[in-house]
């Protein structure tokens, strides 16, 4: 994984799956150079907000970005769904932008986010049916984060209009998708949003250093393994309190009739916790 932003030693590691954030922060990067840091888990534009430090890394977590708290991606990242609803219903001036410069909509598939912030002025079936112009956003935030003028978040518009499409069972029908789906725009490349301006127009250019590869010989002294770090349904405990294990060992496993992933000992140890949808390995 990668650890950078507001630390004393941006770095390329390896690190058992269940080492907590703090851990990572202190021993492989220097510590943090803000007093109050907040860590963004997976990736500047698509990734989450770190609840606390004392979170475990997972095994489809990439990367460790620290920013103070202060920061504007941090506060765009933390804005309240209330909020955020509330600013767009009544400042969405509709020009598009956000639609002319997604890139599933570049690629020509049927999103187009302007059409769903409208669906913030109704309710019923008119919603429901404006919402499916969200089926296809994959949340790259290019239009909160880069193409909306007046600061608007249609990105997460677009994800509680998809939960609206979940809990109704809407989709659009394969006759309407014959129709919607295009060829690629001809002004395609034109609209693909430089690294470089990603990082002036999100305040990142600070953080522009190189994070080269090392290996630690530091191992953690525990690891917090969550259950439920994949797709599908949480692992089953397969160890008790004071079972010994092996790196590599199984831990928890999915019946094979489920969708799931078996969860493997990350260091050797013994099982001191199973608890909240955790394993607790200490070496």
């Amino acid at each position: 994984m990668t650890i950078c932003g507001e630390v004393k030693q941006p770095v390329t590691t390896v690190v058992p799956v269940g080492t907590s954030i703090a851990d990572c922060l202190e021993h492989l990067a220097g510590g943090c150079t803000t007093d109050d840091p907040v860590v963004l888990t997976g990736g500047l534009m698509m990734g989450g907000i770190a609840k606390s430090l004392a979170d475990p890394v997972t095994k489809n977590m990439g990367g460790l970005i620290v920013l103070p708290s202060d920061h504007y991606l941090v506060r765009r990242k933390t804005q309240s769904q209330e909020t955020y609803t509330r600013i767009g219903h009544g400042q969405c001036d509709q020009c598009s932008f956000c639609t002319e410069l997604c890139p599933r909509y570049i690629l020509g598939y049927p999103i187009e986010p302007h059409r769903v912030m409208r669906t913030l002025l109704m309710t019923g079936e008119a919603k429901q049916r404006g919402s499916l112009w969200a089926q296809y956003c994959c949340e790259c935030n290019i239009c909160s984060l880069i193409a909306c003028p007046e600061l608007l978040d249609p990105k997460n518009i677009c994800v509680d209009a998809k939960k609206l499409l979940r809990e109704n069972r809407l989709s659009r029908t394969e006759a309407e998708l014959d129709v919607l789906f295009r060829d690629p725009h001809p002004t395609r490349k034109g609209r693909e949003i430089p690294i470089k301006t990603l990082y002036t127009r999100l305040g990142l250019t600070p953080y522009d250093r190189k994070p080269h590869f090392r290996r630690f010989d530091w191992q953690p002294k525990s690891v917090r393994l969550p259950l439920a770090a994949h797709v599908g349904q949480p692992a089953q405990p397969a160890v008790k309190p004071g079972d010994g294990v092996r790196c590599g060992d199984v831990i928890g496993t999915v019946e094979e009739n489920q969708l799931g992933c078996p969860i493997h000992a990350s260091i050797d140890g013994r099982v001191t916790a199973v608890r909240q949808g955790m394993i607790e390995i200490t070496a």
